[in-house]
């Protein structure tokens, strides 16, 4: 299907949080470059935002990408509906631990949460406490043991050196076979990306097209799975 380019006559803001979700990188820069032609829209993209749904029900957030882990079992949804906030599932991804070639537990069969519990945890930064939070039960990590990274190229080099492990979702076929990390499932947890907007203030011309740039990135995106 084929859209037009943003048509708005009047200037207008627009201010996306996008959660690091490709997709959404993708449809954000397809956007940035038709407004570079029209210059009516102030567009603002940040990868991550604390509070994003807060901050969408204060308007302070048009349309933001989140993450709803399954195995955290909270009623994401209901709190969502509670503050008349709209939003649809955009892919489900599964959840699991990543860890490199030098890692003394990457060719074991399976590995159990107690092989886990004095090993460096590696993830982006400011993540380490969610996701403790959100993995009790499956995997224990001390807060001690949480390294945060702010770069997924360095946090899959330390994982090739063999230092520590990270919890994911399922990274590329390319990223795997470059820095030669294997990606294990976690039974039961799958993460699920979601589009939240504030419905009591319609989205712009901008916002409409970002969502359609979206939907054609993530058609893009499952087709490359196949």
């Amino acid at each position: 299907r084929q859209m037009g380019m943003i048509q708005d006559s009047s200037f207008s803001s627009l201010t996306i949080a996008i959660n690091d979700y490709i997709p959404a990188k993708a449809a954000a820069r397809r956007l940035i470059a038709e407004n570079a032609q029209t210059r009516n829209t102030s567009i603002n993209v940040s990868m991550v935002s604390t509070n994003t749904i807060e901050k969408i029900a204060l308007f302070e957030i048009d349309i933001g990408i989140i993450n709803n882990y399954q195995s955290r079992n909270l009623p994401l949804q209901n709190m969502l509906k509670s503050k008349g906030l709209a939003y649809r599932v955009l892919d489900v991804y599964p959840v699991g631990i990543l860890i490199g070639k030098s890692h003394r537990l990457y060719y074991a069969e399976t590995i159990d949460s107690k092989d886990l519990e004095n090993e460096l945890f590696i993830d982006k930064a400011g993540r380490g406490a969610s996701r403790s939070h959100y993995l009790k039960g499956i995997v224990n990590i001390p807060q001690e043991n949480v390294v945060g990274v702010h770069f997924d190229d360095l946090r899959y080099e330390l994982l090739s050196q063999g230092v520590g492990y990270s919890i994911t979702s399922k990274p590329s076929k390319e990223i795997c076979s470059e820095y030669g990390i294997r990606f294990i499932p976690l039974d039961g947890v799958s993460s699920e990306r979601i589009c939240v907007t504030n419905p009591t203030r319609p989205l712009n011309q901008a916002g409409k097209r970002f969502l359609e740039l979206l939907d054609e990135e993530i058609e893009k995106q499952k087709t490359s799975r196949l």
